[in-house]
Formats: C-alpha cells, sequence, structure tokens
C-alpha cells in the first residue's frame, strides 16, 4: 500500500477502562497501517492508564499521554501538540472506526485534493443503531464512493457548495470531529476549553476557514456511542450556551456566504431551534435562579441574530409554535412562565416521539 502520509489518531480518555482497548484496536487494525495513536490519558481514577502503558508496550505506533484531568478539549489539544502525523484524525474513547475508515477518507481526500474529508456515522443507543449517511447530499461519481465540493466550482453535481456546507451544518455532520480527516499543517488554532458544549462545531468552523474543496466519502465508517447515563457533559446546560449558539452559527452564516450562499434560512432555522433547547435546558442549571434564567432568556430579545432568526423560525410541533407566539409577544411577565411552558411542552414532544417510534417498531 502507497503511504501518503502519517494520519496521527488522538483519542482522550477518562475512566474508559471498560472499553479503551477495543478503541484503540479499532486504531491499530486499520487497514492504512501508516499511523500513529495518540491516547492522553486526563487524569483517569481507574485502570485506564496502566491498561494504555501496558498496550503501549506491545505496540510502537501507541503513545500515551498521562495529565492531571482538565477535559476533553486540553486532552484533545495535549495530543494536537504531541501529533507527528500530516493527517489528523480523532477518536473518543468508547467509540470505534471501521477497519478501512482511514484509508477511505485519506483515498477520498487524495483523490479530490481535498483539505477535508468527512464521512456518515453510526449512532447506538439504547441498544439500537442508527445510521447517518450523506449519500443523498451530493452525486458520488467516479466509483461511487466520494464527492469533492469546490468553493470556487460552482454548481457541483446539481447542488451548490453552500448548499452542502448548509445541510452539513443542519444535519449535525460538522457538529463532531471524530467523523472528519483534517490536514495538520491547517490547524492553527486550538479547542477553546472555556466552552463545554458546541466545542467540536467551532473547531470544524475555525478549520473551514482554511478549506476550498471538501471530499464527502458515502456510507458509514465511524461508531459513536451515545452516553445514557444522564450524566454526560452534552446533557448539561452551561450558562454560557446561548453565547457559544450564537457565535458558531454566526460563523456558520459568514462561511455558508463565503462559499456562495445568499439566503442561509435553514441555518437560522437550526439557530432557533438550538436557542429553544437552551431554554428548555435551564431548568437542569443547577443553583441558577430564576433571576439568572429570565437574565438568559432576555438575551433571546437583545441580540437582533438570535432575535431574527426566533422570528423566522415556523416549526411543525404545535407546541413549539405556541411558545414561540408567547415568546415573540415579549412581555416581561410572560417569560417565567413561558420557560416552564417551554420544559413541559418540549418534554411531552419528546414522549409523543418515542410513543411513535415504539408504535413503528
Amino acid at each position: 500500500m502507497e503511504n501518503k502520509g502519517i494520519v496521527s489518531v488522538i483519542i482522550p480518555a477518562y475512566n474508559a477502562e471498560k472499553k479503551i482497548e477495543a478503541a484503540v484496536q479499532s486504531v491499530l487494525q486499520q487497514t492504512y497501517p501508516f499511523l500513529e495513536c495518540i491516547v492522553v490519558d486526563d487524569g483517569s481514577q481507574d485502570k485506564t492508564g496502566m491498561l494504555l502503558d501496558e498496550m503501549a508496550k506491545k505496540e510502537k505506533r501507541l503513545q500515551v499521554c498521562h495529565k492531571e484531568n482538565g477535559g476533553v478539549s486540553q486532552a484533545r489539544n495535549c495530543g494536537l501538540s504531541m501529533a507527528q502525523g500530516e493527517y489528523i484524525a480523532f477518536l473518543d474513547s468508547d467509540d470505534w472506526m471501521e477497519p478501512d475508515m482511514l484509508e477511505a477518507l485519506l483515498q477520498a481526500m487524495y483523490n479530490g485534493n481535498a483539505q477535508l474529508a468527512v464521512c456518515g456515522y453510526t449512532i447506538h443507543q439504547n441498544g439500537k443503531e442508527t445510521a447517518y449517511s450523506m449519500d443523498q447530499l451530493a452525486v458520488f461519481e467516479g466509483d461511487g464512493t466520494s464527492a469533492v465540493i469546490g468553493k470556487a466550482e460552482g454548481e457541483d453535481a446539481g447542488k451548490s457548495p453552500s448548499a452542502v456546507f448548509e445541510e452539513l451544518v443542519v444535519q449535525y455532520y460538522m457538529n463532531a470531529v471524530w467523523n472528519k480527516l483534517y490536514r495538520k499543517e491547517l490547524i492553527d488554532f486550538t479547542f477553546e476549553p472555556d466552552i463545554s458544549l458546541g466545542e467540536d462545531f467551532r473547531f470544524n468552523l475555525y478549520y473551514m476557514e482554511h478549506v476550498t474543496q471538501m471530499a464527502l466519502r458515502k456510507g458509514t465508517l465511524y461508531h459513536y456511542v451515545r452516553d445514557d447515563s444522564g450524566h454526560s457533559l452534552t446533557s448539561q446546560m452551561p450558562e454560557d450556551r446561548l453565547y457559544v449558539v450564537r457565535e458558531n452559527f454566526g460563523r456558520a452564516i459568514a462561511l455558508y456566504e463565503k462559499w456562495g450562499g445568499s439566503d442561509g434560512k435553514k441555518l437560522r432555522d437550526s439557530c432557533a431551534r438550538q436557542c429553544l433547547a437552551v431554554l428548555a435546558g435551564l431548568s437542569r442549571m443547577e443553583g441558577s435562579s430564576w433571576k439568572k434564567r429570565r437574565q438568559i432568556i432576555q438575551e433571546c430579545f437583545s441580540d437582533a441574530f438570535l432575535w431574527r432568526c426566533l422570528k423566522e423560525y415556523r416549526p411543525d410541533e404545535a407546541v413549539l409554535k405556541l411558545l414561540l407566539f408567547a415568546l415573540r409577544r415579549r412581555p416581561a411577565g410572560l417569560i417565567n412562565l413561558f420557560h416552564a411552558f417551554l420544559c413541559v411542552g418540549l418534554r411531552k414532544s419528546r414522549d409523543t416521539g418515542k410513543e411513535k417510534e415504539r408504535a413503528n417498531q
């Protein structure tokens, strides 16, 4: 097999003793052998560090770094500083890669002279598997496995580059770093440790500033295990979440326009949905007063971009239509009432969705 350059795969690990070996082996057993696997033990309190050290004695391509606990962003930044490869990939410690993932992404990037390669993935949750593939986002030419989207190419197989980028964002393909292959030379920034939600999306938006062509790989090559414990980072709601949503989608809109887009309605609707999710999540902000929650809700009123997104959004759910009707009128007395209804309404909406899923089984 031709050596197209070393791929550095970075795995942040914290108390991952049950799954870290399988994650590492999914990297070491890749069909593309020219790689290094960097695992950052982020202050684990279990046997994660010991297991990694034992594995590293038997595999020269495995490097292990032990550090004090600082969170996933700091761990990834540590891995980036250690990486010697020309390409960068990420893997979470309880997930795994298909054996040909790196080879497929590298080949797609290489053939299309692209700076970024993206693939679909499978979510594993509650014993169920749900596949998310980009097969409908573009026409996959040549051998039918990859498509190249170029910012300077205008129409590409019937869909403009800006439209493809917009779909990648609203369908959540840009929300993670683990389904992508990056060129290390273009990573002149780091993950932001100060934000605990949306950091992957922010990283990808920074990287997209350097991208003129991206390759989409057909099929699902990554396996993501969703945490159902209720204690995962993504189940929490930090007070700066609304600010992060606003900043991320502001950057996404700017990139969309740079790629030739002129509308961006789908991006604004996605922003509105995330704003509503933030408002619903206020009930999970431990130790936060009603005054603080009200202040966060009022930020939606004072920010012109967020307010435009909410005013334009037309949800299908009757509950959200009613809640947005109340929100758009903005009387101060309705703010706390809106919050209460929002939490209850979204909970009912989720329960209804689960009932429909069970009925269809």
